[in-house]
C-alpha cells in the first residue's frame, strides 16, 4: 500500500527514446554492423509477434516500434523527474541537448536528489541504457 510518505519521497522518471537513425537504410549506410544486429532482431520479431516473412516494409515497421526500446539502436531524447512535495507537484525535464552542468543545476533547483524512491516501469529497456 503507497502511503502518504511514500509518495512524498518518492520520485517518478520517464525517460522517452528515439530510434538513433531517421530509417533503418539510414542506419544500414552508417553502421552496417549494428543494422546486420537489428535485422536479426527483427526477423525474431517478424517470425514470433507478427507471424510473417520479414520484409522492407516490416523491417522499418519494426525499427520504429523496437528500437527506441534497445540501448544501442536508440537514443535517448527527454529525461523526465516528478515527485511530490509539501502538496504539490514537482517536475523537471532534461532534454539531450542539456549539458552535464544544467542537469546538476536543475537537479539541485528542485531538490530532486532528496528523493529516496525510484518508480519508473523498466519492463521495456535492455539495460543499460544510458551512452
Amino acid at each position: 500500500m503507497i502511503t502518504r510518505y511514500d509518495i512524498e519521497n518518492g520520485i517518478i522518471i520517464d525517460i522517452e527514446t528515439v530510434p538513433e537513425f531517421s530509417s533503418f537504410e539510414e542506419c544500414k549506410k552508417q553502421k552496417p554492423a549494428l543494422a546486420a544486429s537489428f535485422q536479426k532482431r527483427a526477423k525474431w520479431y517478424a517470425d514470433n509477434e507478427y507471424r510473417c516473412d520479414l520484409n522492407d516494409e516490416l523491417l522499418s515497421k519494426i525499427y520504429f516500434e523496437k528500437a527506441p526500446i534497445y540501448s544501442e539502436y536508440g537514443k535517448i531524447v527527454v529525461i523526465s523527474c516528478g515527485g511530490f512535495k509539501d502538496d504539490e507537484v514537482v517536475t523537471i525535464s532534461f532534454s539531450s541537448e542539456d549539458n552535464e552542468a544544467e542537469i546538476i543545476n536543475k537537479i539541485m533547483d528542485q531538490n530532486i536528489a532528496a528523493y529516496n524512491k525510484g518508480i519508473h516501469n523498466l519492463s521495456l529497456f535492455n539495460q543499460p541504457y544510458p551512452k
